[in-house]
């Protein structure tokens, strides 16, 4: 092979009669692909999303593979765990403004009231 032809990927599984159509450019000295171990631990360290529903898992139906009540519930938190939380907090939210909205209201009655009676005397002194 001349140096301007790519080489083909070694691997440690790969038998002397492997196929030579895929190529990558790589220098001729590697003889293995290396490759990382990814711990799983860490990765099932990350705690779900804090939501007042819990999703329970369901099984297939078959009546021999049903956990128990106990085992059906787990800390799994959906997408739709999240939406209906958001969902209530948007409620609670427009309910909250609402209300302001009603008190705003009610003071700017108060003083548009306050304003005419004060029109209504200037309006007698003349």
């Amino acid at each position: 092979m001349s140096s301007k032809e790519p080489t083909p990927i070694n691997t440690a599984a790969a038998s002397a009669s492997a196929s030579t159509d895929s190529f990558v450019d790589a220098p001729e000295s590697a003889d293995a692909i290396e490759t990382v171990e990814v711990d799983d631990k860490d990765t099932l360290k990350e705690e779900p999303l804090a939501t007042p529903n819990h999703s329970l898992i369901q099984s297939n139906g078959s009546e021999e593979n049903q956990p128990e009540e106990s085992e059906k519930k787990t800390d799994v938190v959906t997408i739709f765990d999240v939406a209906t939380e958001i969902e209530n907090m948007l409620k609670e939210i427009d309910s909250k403004i609402d209300e302001n909205d009603q008190l705003v209201q009610q003071k700017i009655e108060k003083i548009n009231k306050t304003l005419d009676k004060i029109e209504n005397k200037m309006r007698n002194n003349k």
